[in-house]
């Protein structure tokens, strides 16, 4: 992981070339590189349930960035987190007129679904719970198997992209229809980090699917091996997506939160994925490593009290990867 220690900024980037033309652009970037690293050190104080200690520095920097959408998600957020539910939907209403107003736009998605989120009350608003919650055994994750389902609607070519897309990520296409399609990735070589080789397998094959065609698709981790997977938990989940829909289950998500924005279902049973971050991450600090969520909040309990001094400092991951290969890229700051 990289850390980005925002304790070493003095003033703005590149202050000495303020004035100069040819450098907007490069101070541009790293300004965005730091309010990116200060709103992923936001999200990391809120998985620890620390809303209280962030919730001042959150709301001054809202107040100087109104339009940026992410940023008053986390205000949002940590507002209802402090037990400030109406000053947390007024947020949003505020946000939303700035942006009807100023730029005739009204909230992005994620945004809109934190509102409905607040107003169901919805617990996956709150923090980690506690110690022993969550945690994967290695033996069961490596035992089991990710399963994507696609359900296509179009024309039959597209069938001939998908078994050359999974295998590209190490996947096996087990069954194809007309209609549907259904891949493995896992056995008989599993990797740490199958499902998100599944989503972005899904995002792949969306990539290429025809103007009018139509993919909806839901990834679930099942028990099984090779040759006896039961797949009647992943249909349920795609019973439930909507045309264009991507449907997670609880145990594919709890190992890729954090490249994943996501909303449960109104049913209750999965997620409908609302982002994927193509590059991102689960929860590990390296890909490779398998997913443990009590070993990630001690170790990120002692990272932001290691690293705090007298003015905040920011954990920033910073992700390259590509084809089932990843590593850091550290901008230089």
């Amino acid at each position: 992981m990289a850390v980005i220690d925002i304790a070493l900024w003095r003033g703005g980037p590149l202050a000495d070339l303020a004035g100069e033309e040819f450098a907007q652009g490069e101070i541009a970037r790293l300004e965005e590189l730091r309010l990116v690293a200060q709103e992923r050190r936001f999200e990391a104080e809120l998985v620890l349930g620390r809303h209280d200690a962030v919730l001042p520095e959150i709301e001054a920097l809202a107040a100087r960035y109104p339009a940026r959408e992410h940023l008053r998600e986390l205000q949002m957020r940590t507002l209802y987190l402090a037990g400030r539910q109406r000053e947390a939907l007024r947020v949003y209403q505020d946000t939303r007129q700035e942006l009807v107003e100023q730029f005739g736009l009204e909230p992005g998605q994620s945004l809109r679904a934190t509102e409905q989120m607040i107003l169901a009350q919805d617990p996956a608003l709150m923090p980690v719970a506690e110690p022993g919650a969550g945690r994967v055994d290695v033996d069961e994750l490596r035992r089991n198997a990710v399963v994507l389902l696609l359900e296509l609607a179009g024309p039959e070519e597209l069938l001939n992209e998908i078994p050359p897309i999974v295998e590209g990520y190490e996947g096996v296409v087990r069954a194809s229809a007309v209609d549907e399609v259904v891949a493995v990735f896992g056995p008989p070589r599993p990797h740490d980090d199958d499902t998100l080789r599944a989503l972005r397998a899904d995002a792949a094959v969306r990539a290429v699917a025809p103007p009018g065609a139509s993919v909806r698709s839901a990834i679930e981790r099942l028990a099984g091996d090779e040759g006896t997977i039961n797949l009647d938990v992943a249909r349920r989940l795609l019973a439930k997506a909507r045309p264009g829909d991507l449907m997670l289950g609880p145990a594919a998500l709890r190992l890729v939160p954090a490249a994943v924005d996501a909303i449960q279902h109104e049913s209750g049973e999965g997620f409908r994925v609302i982002r994927f971050d193509y590059y991102g991450r689960g929860w590990s600090d390296r890909i490779d490593t398998v997913y443990d969520q009590d070993l990630f909040v001690r170790q990120m309990a002692g990272l932001l009290d290691s690293l705090r001094v007298t003015t905040p400092v920011t954990l920033a991951s910073i992700s390259y990867s590509e084809a089932g290969k990843s590593g850091d890229r550290t901008p230089a700051v």
